[in-house]
């Protein structure tokens, strides 16, 4: 039985692929809060409705949203330049070609973490809040990867949360994943966080 392969935003699409390549010497995949493909169709559509100068930022997370903007009109437009080092369109032209896992185990964590929940003023959190949840939606879309995947939220900022770190959210989902690729067995319907 192989490892887990565990994966960041930009790296996703590389993982899914290498996942396909290589089947056989993978145990499962845990995607913490993933790259979907579908991302920047979902951001233009979103920044239609609501135009970043409506989430009423300033400084570094203004510059930080308009690039954002900017690189999904881009994506979709076919002339994006890498982000972060990475050529995020030629990955998503190879995720899409990528065939699903069968019952591959695949946990999807995705964080509810309100990127402007700190910044004050209502309508700022308010739009974070909209965006916060495109991507949520668009992680779902990951589920279908495999006939053996969850989805497991979590949200730092959440008052009823019961103290956890993404570490440990991210533990919970490598142990259940390797528990039910070592057993052949389905994933639990929630990921436990001890």
């Amino acid at each position: 039985m192989g490892g887990t392969t565990s994966t960041g935003q930009s790296a996703y699409p590389t993982v899914r692929v290498y996942a396909e390549r290589y089947c056989s010497g993978v145990a499962g995949l845990v995607l913490i809060d993933p790259w979907h493909e579908d991302v920047p169709a979902a951001m233009v559509n979103f920044f239609r409705s609501n135009p970043p100068a409506r989430a009423g930022l300033s400084g570094e997370m203004n510059d930080w949203l308009n690039e954002f903007h900017s690189y999904v009109q881009a994506y979709q437009a076919g002339h994006a330049p890498p982000m972060m080092q990475w050529d995020i369109r030629a990955g998503d032209q190879q995720a899409r070609s990528v065939r699903p896992f069968g019952k591959l185990p695949v946990v999807v964590v995705t964080s509810r973490f309100n990127m402007f929940s700190g910044m004050g003023e209502e309508p700022t959190v308010t739009y974070g809040q909209r965006m916060t949840q495109v991507f949520a939606t668009q992680q779902t879309k990951l589920l279908k990867i495999s006939s053996n995947s969850r989805q497991s939220f979590f949200d730092l900022d959440d008052p009823n949360n019961k103290a956890i770190t993404e570490t440990e959210v991210e533990e919970a989902a490598v142990r259940a994943v390797l528990d039910a690729a070592r057993r052949g067995t389905p994933l639990p319907r929630s990921i436990p966080v001890p």
